[in-house]
């Protein structure tokens, strides 16, 4: 049977956290930016026709599954930071072991 054994790799771990709130924050941005850009393409809409109020419903959609998502990719980064953490303790132990 083969012995079993984990590399956890520090720097990178920190680059995926750091791309996982860069992803988050663009995510958001990029979607703001698109609504601004479609309120001012239907501004002249009469807020109670069915189409504004179908777009408005369609927002609320939009705008919460963007929250879930990045709601999401926080907690993976906070699990990521813990693992990270975990080796980085893992490390100094063996460290002391050695020493």
């Amino acid at each position: 049977m083969s012995e079993r054994s984990l590399i956890v790799r520090l720097g990178a771990l920190e680059e995926i956290e750091t791309a996982l709130t860069d992803a988050s924050r663009s995510i958001e941005q990029q979607i703001t930016t698109l609504l601004a850009q479609v309120d001012a393409q239907i501004a002249g809409w009469d807020p109670a026709t069915p189409s504004r109020a179908a777009e408005q419903a369609y927002q609320q959609q939009l705008r919460a599954g963007v929250a879930r998502l990045t709601e999401a990719l926080a907690t993976v980064k906070i699990a990521l930071a813990g693992v990270r953490e975990d080796g980085r303790d893992t490390e100094v132990r063996n460290a002391a072991l050695l020493d």
